[in-house]
């Protein structure tokens, strides 16, 4: 059983639905946006317009236009703005991640940002971004 599935194949997605191999609900916006969402009620929506790859979303993450997520742990509440570039991230309850900004890329500047470890997991919280403001 598939709990959850990102993909931008239509034609797929509506095999699988119709299959009922999957549990959740699967709404096609437009060409570039998902909305996948658990048909047992349960709160979980995830709306995506950028791509993510081996990612786990959490309840209410919100993935923008043309950003990029991998290898990474999205929390409840999180939203990624345009553009952003997100690797092997772990992204804090409820943080806002700003439009073109880039995180796992550039070992360097993510051990000034934020905190990140030994094996390159970098971990993003609201304070960390908040610092980066002022």
């Amino acid at each position: 059983m598939i709990d959850l599935l990102i993909t931008t194949d239509a034609e797929y997605i509506r095999r699988l639905t119709s299959s009922h191999v999957i549990r959740t609900r699967i709404q096609i916006l437009d060409r570039n946006e998902l909305v996948v969402s658990d048909l047992t009620n349960d709160p979980r929506v995830y709306i995506v317009s950028g791509a993510v790859h081996r990612t786990v979303l959490f309840s209410n993450v919100r993935v923008h236009s043309h950003s990029i997520v991998s290898w990474s742990v999205l929390l409840p509440e999180v939203q990624v703005g345009r553009r952003a570039r997100l690797t092997r991230c772990v992204i804090d309850r409820g943080v806002v991640i700003p439009d073109d900004m880039v995180i796992g890329e550039d070992p360097v500047s993510d051990a000034k940002r934020f905190l990140r470890s030994e094996n390159g997991i970098t971990l993003v919280t609201r304070g960390m971004l908040e610092k980066l403001r002022t």
